[in-house]
């Protein structure tokens, strides 16, 4: 019997070829992602964990020859996804937002690979999230810039601009404002620490995971100013305005520790870090 050959074309799939034999094709079909292209006369699969392995292990006992590129470990679709999104700095939440939309996007097209498709399959895609998902159009918008850096940024591919897309239509809805005296209500209802995040949320302008990673150091009452950290877009800023009516308390976030860990002032008081802030 021939030998079975096992390559990479240049998509990055993994081509299985061999004479004609039911018996072999029927092992075929037992690995998931197979296609057949009957114009080259070879098989292709996915070149995701473990496909290699399954293709070794169906033809065990028969003589094989694999290409030696098959043998070196070759990042993934989305890992190189992963590689290029922290190679332009882009912020983590924006790299799995695009791991997401080009997964689903993929399992759109019956796991078909990226190369493969064009502009006509993300029209399509992107025209059945409005009329099928009923998205909004911001989420419509973010799936066509993940997919638009799929195409330029990793696999190198200029794709004239989507047309015959489906936009999802923007309402136009009027803003919920609250009085001063309904937002007064609200802080009346809270305490401690909820109360204190609501406040900088409120006062000082801090979108909620800003707020939960302030720290000490980042407020600076003397010149009257917030400092955030690694905000939207990975940037910092500053200029936030502190807000007044802020006093220290020194039990909010009190923890015993053990003595040999704490660093007390002569005297045996605490230092200014064991304090918090308090509304």
């Amino acid at each position: 019997m021939a030998m079975v050959n096992v390559s990479k074309d240049t998509s990055g799939r993994i081509i299985v070829a061999f004479q004609y034999d039911p018996s072999r094709v029927a092992k075929v079909k037992t690995i998931e992602g197979y296609r057949w292209y009957p114009d080259k006369k070879h098989w292709s699969f996915p070149d995701s964990d473990g496909t290699l392995e399954k293709i070794l292990k169906v033809f065990e006992g028969e003589e094989i020859r694999v290409d030696p590129a098959l043998r070196v470990k070759v990042p993934s679709l989305l890992d190189r996804v992963r590689e290029a999104v922290q190679t332009r700095h882009d912020s983590r939440r924006t790299g799995e937002a695009y791991v997401a939309w080009i997964k689903r996007f993929v399992f759109f097209h019956d796991k078909r690979h990226p190369t493969e498709m064009g502009a006509p399959e993300i029209a399509r895609f992107l025209s059945s999230l409005a009329t099928d998902g009923h998205v909004s159009p911001s989420t419509q918008n973010q799936a066509l810039s993940a997919l638009l850096f799929l195409y330029k940024e990793v696999l190198g591919q200029d794709l004239p601009w989507v047309n015959d897309i489906v936009h999802a239509k923007r309402p136009r809805r009027l803003p919920v404002v609250l009085t001063r005296e309904e937002v007064g209500a609200v802080l009346a209802q809270l305490r401690g620490v909820p109360r204190l995040m609501v406040t900088l949320l409120c006062g000082a302008g801090l979108r909620l995971l800003e707020c939960a990673r302030l720290r000490v150091k980042d407020v600076d009452v003397a010149m009257n100013q917030i400092i955030v950290r690694e905000g939207k877009g990975n940037k910092d800023r500053a200029g936030a305005p502190w807000a007044q009516g802020f006093e220290y308390d020194d039990g909010l976030h009190a923890r015993p520790e053990p003595r040999s860990r704490r660093c007390p002032k002569p005297g045996g008081q605490a230092g200014a870090d064991d304090r918090a802030t308090r509304v």
